[in-house]
């Protein structure tokens, strides 16, 4: 299949169906997963949605155009772009189209399409806590963060205010990703606005030296908007240093800044068709929950070590939750799950009893995550993290180290929510 092959290319196609057009919830995927402590030997199917559309009062060309569109990839699939949320999808039409006449020299047309999940374009994310400013992944300089206290383009509350400190003369946060980047052209991409006025912010790459390689000066308002800087790489250059603000472009008197979804892209940010890539994931429409346990009381989870079911745990996703042993040796206690798809987040509850866990991302260790707090909390995304469309593996260990206050060294395994 070519993702090249797009029935409707741009919003002006004549093949578009009539917007707006309803976009179902997930179905659950069919899952067969391996008992706790065994072997992984299961199939994980993932089934997608079922759009319905329609085209009312076309011409006989556009009609034509579509009975040959479904006969050529009947067998086959083919790319929707979905131009209300800015998403692609792959599949084809199940079954053959209904075709009405409704009046002269007009049609109406209705086509049920199947999604082939998992395909729905999304470019890899190399910066991690892209919606977290205030995670360690951030460094900062004269500002402070307050997370998830901005609504976000979905109008939930995951956007974080950046407030320069008093007296600021060049507040900045920035990330670095270390890698193989000589040579190559990398797009930063974010969404920002004026907590109240109209700054003018820097958004800019640099290399490890705090060369520039790209700069954008960003005229903000108080509406988020989604800014971006492209630049190449050059020989020598050992990562990419993706900045908002710095070099005394932004001061205490401009006022903070609400910021979200930062991404870094390897190349121009652009998609099939010029336009700017859909940057932020929607985790409500787009998420499904793999859980610790099902209602059969057969683990979804490969546990390793010693871990105890909690059946009955008011702070934990769906009322139940694991733990690992309690004290800081050994190490090896680990939980993991396997999933088809994009990114993740790591669900689990806060205590005073718990300690530091590590995750980790097919093998390779991602960050700690601390489990501590004086009073519970219930479960909550703590982690998420963006991959590519692929089988992955995600770990959760005890690391054997708590906050000096925790009394034990426990970590959570409760579950994990999927993009897909």
């Amino acid at each position: 299949m070519s993702e090249l092959n797009i029935l409707n290319p741009t919003a002006l196609s004549p093949l578009n169906p009539d917007f707006p057009l309803p976009l179902p919830p997930l179905p659950g995927p069919a899952v067969v997963q391996a008992y706790s402590g065994e072997v992984y030997a299961r199939r994980l199917e993932l089934r997608g949605r079922r759009i319905p559309m329609q085209w009312r009062h076309r011409s006989r060309a556009t009609a034509d155009s579509l009975r040959q569109w479904a006969q050529q990839h009947e067998t086959g699939f083919f790319t929707f772009q979905h131009f209300e949320t800015g998403r692609y999808f792959s599949g084809r039409f199940m079954g053959a189209l209904e075709i009405v006449q409704a009046g002269y020299e007009r049609w109406d047309i209705a086509a049920v399409f199947e999604e082939l999940p998992g395909l729905a374009i999304y470019p890899a994310n190399l910066l991690k806590s892209s919606e977290e400013f205030d995670r360690a992944d951030w460094l900062r300089n004269e500002n402070t963060v307050a997370a998830n206290t901005i609504a976000d383009p979905n109008g939930r509350f995951t956007a974080d205010r950046i407030t320069p400190t008093v007296g600021a003369v060049d507040p900045y946060v920035y990330q670095d990703y270390t890698g193989s980047v000589a040579g190559k052209t990398y797009t930063a991409l974010l969404w920002m606005k004026a907590a109240s006025g109209a700054p003018a912010l820097r958004l800019a790459l640099r290399n490890q030296s705090g060369t520039s390689r790209a700069t954008a000066v960003t005229n903000l308002s108080t509406g988020l908007q989604r800014f971006s800087v492209t630049g190449a790489m050059q020989a020598g250059d050992t990562l990419v240093q993706v900045m908002v603000g710095g070099d005394l472009t932004w001061t205490e008197a401009e006022g903070a800044v609400d910021s979200w979804a930062a991404m870094l892209v390897e190349g121009t940010g652009l998609d099939l068709n010029g336009n700017m890539v859909p940057l932020f994931p929607d985790w409500y429409r787009d998420g499904i929950f793999l859980e610790e346990r099902d209602d059969f009381g057969v683990d979804l989870v490969k546990l390793t070590g010693t871990w105890a079911f909690n059946a009955s745990q008011s702070l934990a996703r769906g009322g139940k939750d694991y733990w690992s042993s309690a004290t800081a040796t050994p190490t090896t206690d680990t939980a993991e799950w396997e999933y088809f798809g994009y990114g993740f987040r790591y669900w689990a509850r806060k205590g005073a009893d718990l300690g530091i866990a590590e995750l980790s991302l097919d093998g390779t260790v991602l960050t700690t995550v601390d489990l501590y707090s004086a009073s519970g909390v219930a479960s909550a995304p703590l982690l998420a993290k963006d991959a590519v469309l692929g089988r992955h593996r995600v770990k959760v260990r005890k690391t054997g180290t708590k906050n000096a206050s925790a009394t034990d060294y426990r970590v959570i395994a409760d579950a994990i929510e999927v993009l897909r």
